[in-house]
């Protein structure tokens, strides 16, 4: 097998990695015929889009892909901005073969302002040269067109895709776009994604060693998947244990707020779910929490503030287990309670009390029809008590339930609540 795909990869043009933003940006991986508007792409794979582009019949790829879609325009207008969202990793976009962009880097933003010109009224190829160097490979949108005049044009849906070049053996192998990639070899390449690889890589060669605990920060490829999460992290975390012989406490970082829905469509927000999910799992025995809804980056997945979080990390073990009399937990949703029109939500880790910086937002309640709407919040009695005219038969509560959140409940240390839903 090894031999196959030897002689698979001898046949196309290694070409180095880039090693700097710049390398990366004039990468010519011979195959740029495919920005033109007169390239034929019909018998190329067709995908969806937003979604992964790194996907092929036998699994999952590293390296460059080109992606083509045509775009009607009836009435030429000016002033067009074309918006991508958030492509993993890296991009250079063109518009019928004129370069109108290009970005290094997952986590920013592509919003390229197109040349006057460039567009004409009819028919338009928008080719994306597009990279994913490891791990998921996306394109998450939001994807349009739009003019100063208002106008937009919807660019999702389906789109013609070509593998271009793959990333083996640390080289780009780039491929010639007539070639047939039906010879190409199935290829297993050892990833940190693969089943049993990390915990075989990194932990058992430790397990011999006795651990006083363990902190774990991580959960934003599990966006979406909130309810597997949930029995998967505390089943994790009982294996762990299983393993080393003993309970050792286990202290873990909430993901932050992030912007992970690039529709416009706030009902279709996962990340609090998985916020959640994160909360529940501290009925395992010897866990604890840090949250960062205060202390996170709306437009950066990793947000730069680790010092807090460390901070955090260390007053849980401070208290739980080196004798250290401190709060070091913020307020946990425990109870709700009627109260005619109102609802009293009750917290644990209070704290020397309940409090907010400014006023409290982010609360929403629903009626036994589960339509949640924005409610009035204020602190009475250590307690939080909600409220909208629009639901005189509230039911159910929830605080900070969408990507894009701030923490506006603390307790008087400082540390912020999380985010909950009572239903």
């Amino acid at each position: 097998a090894q031999e196959v795909t030897d002689t698979w990869f001898g046949q196309h043009k290694k070409i180095p990695i880039p090693e700097s933003e710049e390398a990366w940006e004039q990468l010519d991986l011979s195959n740029a015929a495919a920005a033109g508007t007169e390239f034929d792409d019909s018998d190329w794979q067709t995908i969806a889009l937003p979604g992964r582009f790194d996907v092929l019949s036998d699994g999952h790829f590293d390296g460059a892909s080109w992606l083509r879609i045509n775009i009607e325009i009836e009435q030429l207008e000016s002033g067009y901005t074309l918006n991508l969202g958030f492509i993993d990793d890296l991009d250079v976009t063109y518009i019928n073969g004129t370069k109108v962009g290009a970005v290094v880097g997952y986590n920013l933003p592509r919003t390229y302002e197109v040349p006057e010109g460039v567009l004409v009224q009819g028919t338009n190829t928008l080719a994306i040269r597009a990279v994913d160097t490891g791990g998921p490979g996306s394109v998450t949108g939001p994807l349009n067109l739009t003019s100063k005049q208002g106008t937009t044009i919807d660019l999702q849906g389906n789109w013609k895709h070509r593998l271009s070049a793959e990333i083996y053996n640390s080289s780009f192998y780039a491929y010639d776009l007539q070639v047939s990639l039906d010879q190409r070899p199935n290829l297993f390449q050892t990833h940190q994604n693969l089943p049993s690889v990390l915990y075989n890589g990194m932990l058992h060669p430790v397990t011999k060693y006795t651990i006083k605990g363990a902190i774990w920060y991580q959960g934003e490829s599990n966006v979406g998947r909130a309810a597997q999460y949930l029995k998967l992290f505390p089943a994790m975390i009982e294996d762990w244990r299983s393993r080393w012989g003993y309970e050792f406490p286990f202290y873990y970082v909430q993901i932050a707020p992030f912007k992970y829905n690039q529709s416009g469509d706030v009902n279709l927000d996962q990340s609090q779910k998985l916020r959640d999910a994160q909360r529940l799992s501290l009925q395992t025995s010897q866990t604890g929490m840090v949250v960062t809804m205060d202390i996170g980056n709306l437009t950066n997945i990793h947000p730069a503030n680790k010092q807090d979080v460390g901070w955090r990390l260390a007053g849980l073990a401070l208290n739980n287990d080196y004798g250290k009399d401190l709060e070091a937990s913020g307020p946990l949703f425990k109870s709700l309670t009627k109260s005619g029109h109102q609802l009293v939500l009750d917290f644990t880790n209070k704290g020397s009390g309940l409090m907010t910086p400014d006023m409290l937002e982010g609360f929403e309640i629903a009626g036994m029809d589960e339509i949640f709407v924005p409610a009035t919040a204020i602190l009475r009695d250590n307690k939080v008590h909600v409220s909208s005219a629009s639901i005189p038969s509230p039911e159910y509560a929830r605080y900070a339930w969408k990507d894009l959140t701030n923490a506006t409940l603390f307790n008087q240390e400082g540390l912020p609540a999380s985010s909950f839903t009572s239903k």
